[in-house]
């Protein structure tokens, strides 16, 4: 089998004169006031544009109808950039945005932190709640829910999940309201809502320290992984290292545990994101000051560090990113070669970072699936940036999100204090043909609404494997194909655009295609 792998990626002809220029900047945007804004998510909407999620402490510049004390800040651009529309949430207390998605029926969803029980919030349960709000496609409230006990619940992730409803991770401290397990300090807190925001279940893990879990994914299995930090050594955590370690979850689709794993080494290490591949492995990322255990090769004072499990959590392999100062990993999405995005920020002005501007500076690169770097780059001014969340665009460019407080550099605009920072690359040199020439491989149609059909003569019975990837570098969809023709069921996709993925030994072909919408969605 492997020789016949081996001929069918010669037959593709994948070349290995990968160009390692990165993608230019197509247009940069400076959000915000005169205080402070922090933006914390960006995703495409089915129009082109964007929406994007933080938190802002303005009210004046790009911002109006703030409450007080902070709110979530939602904000629709279009396809260039420009601002469309803008919402405040929030109460007379703090409210901190976490992340927006447009929903596949239409409107959006945001969820964030509140401590206030007026404005826009009904029924917080204590100190900070875990806060949803459903907005309609010109960003109007349409209904809201609060999630917590009487102490601190902070939420950090959310996905739409295939029966139209949500898994939502973070932390908690509470013992009461919807929750009523606390192993001690902060645990990890998943919930599972329905479409209407109700809780169908909710777990906490964690041990006798603190566990806050920062990111969840969906897993081909209609289960759940999450990764984020422990300190503990007891309860549900085993195999923990050092003062923070990351902490993997394997959950079942009813939140029971499969497995866990903590990752790192003896100093902190800080699990930030996690996905799952085509083979079932999965790749953690965050950052690390560790040097020893897990951590193979650290760089320096700080490190983005990303390592490989196997499906039942077992180590695979590991690999550090950065220079001899700080270096901090926010973001990871894989590519269609197989490879990963990652973004983050830095200090170094060494070893993987090609330059720095000032205190801090954003920094984004490119692996292939072996972790070697493609490109790199940093962007920023003499003040301190940083990139948080990097997603793909429909026109298959990147487009990334964060905070900037320069004004010079790589940057314009700033109105004052910290600024939402949001940066679209053009589509990526790395993979595309050197001499521009079509593939064997064709899919048809494309558009497509149901049935995507698949032609791929070379195969000639070679079992392959095949993935679909969405525009933010999600797993859609997974399979094999045996012989030159081949049927994949399309209908359960969201509209929107995708790539579709063949996979022979470490090669990959890739070829996009479009979901249309149906009748009835």
């Amino acid at each position: 089998m492997l020789r016949s792998l081996v001929a069918v990626c010669c037959l593709w002809g994948f070349s290995t004169a990968w160009a390692q220029t990165p993608p230019p900047v197509e247009w940069q945007r400076n959000l915000g006031g005169s205080v402070d804004e922090l933006g914390t998510s960006i995703e495409p909407t089915n129009d082109g544009g964007y929406i994007l999620c933080g938190t802002t402490f303005s009210n004046n510049g790009d911002v109006s109808g703030n409450h007080g004390n902070g709110d979530i800040w939602v904000v629709k651009l279009s396809t260039t950039g420009s601002l469309q529309w803008q919402r405040c949430l929030g109460g007379s207390q703090p409210e901190n945005g976490i992340k927006a998605l447009q929903l596949s029926g239409g409107g959006y969803l945001v969820l964030g932190s509140t401590r206030s029980d007026d404005g826009d919030v009904i029924g917080n349960h204590g100190a900070l709640d875990f806060w949803l709000t459903r907005l309609d496609n010109n960003g109007n409230l349409l209904s809201q829910r609060c999630y917590g006990g009487s102490l601190n619940d902070s939420p950090a992730d959310i996905n739409q999940t295939p029966d139209g409803g949500f898994i939502v991770v973070g932390a908690s401290r509470s013992v009461d309201g919807a929750l009523n397990t606390n192993a001690g300090s902060t645990d990890y807190w998943v919930l599972k809502l329905d479409d209407n925001f109700d809780i169908q279940w909710q777990r906490t893990f964690g041990g006798s320290g603190g566990e806050t879990a920062f990111g969840v994914t969906l897993t081909l299995d209609a289960g759940y992984l999450v990764n984020g930090t422990s300190s503990t050594r007891d309860g549900d955590v085993s195999g923990a290292f050092g003062l923070e370690d990351y902490w993997v979850l394997k959950l079942d689709t009813q939140g029971n545990v499969q497995w866990q794993r903590a990752c790192g080494g003896s100093a902190s290490d800080y699990g930030v994101a996690v996905s799952e591949l085509s083979d079932g492995s999965i790749f953690a990322m965050g950052f690390s000051d560790s040097e020893n255990e897990d951590v193979s090769a650290p760089l320096g004072l700080n490190d983005i560090w990303t390592i490989r499990l196997s499906s039942g959590g077992q180590v695979i392999g590991d690999q550090t990113y950065g220079g001899s100062n700080l270096d901090s990993g926010s973001d990871q999405f894989q590519t269609s070669d197989g490879g990963f995005i990652y973004c983050g920020s830095t200090k170094s002005n060494d070893g993987d970072i090609p330059n720095n501007q000032g205190l801090f500076d954003g920094w984004i690169f490119r692996t292939d699936a072996e972790g070697n770097i493609l490109w790199n780059v940093t962007k920023g001014g003499s003040q301190s940036d940083s990139f948080l969340k990097i997603t793909g665009t429909n026109d298959g460019g990147y487009i990334a999100i964060g905070q900037s407080s320069s004004s010079d550099g790589d940057l314009i605009g700033n109105h004052g204090g910290g600024d939402v920072w949001i940066v679209k690359f053009a589509v990526d040199p790395v993979g595309v043909s050197e001499n521009g020439q079509p593939t064997a491989l064709s899919l048809y149609p494309n558009p497509c609404a149901g049935t995507l059909y698949i032609s791929l003569p070379i195969l000639q019975g070679f079992p392959v494997s095949w993935q679909v990837i969405d525009a933010q570098g999600k797993l859609a969809a997974a399979g094999t194909l045996v012989g030159s023709t081949n049927e994949v069921d399309a209908s359960a996709l969201k509209p929107g655009a995708y790539n579709f993925l063949l996979r022979a030994g470490t090669r990959q072909l890739a070829m996009p295609f479009v979901k249309e919408e149906t009748s009835g969605w």
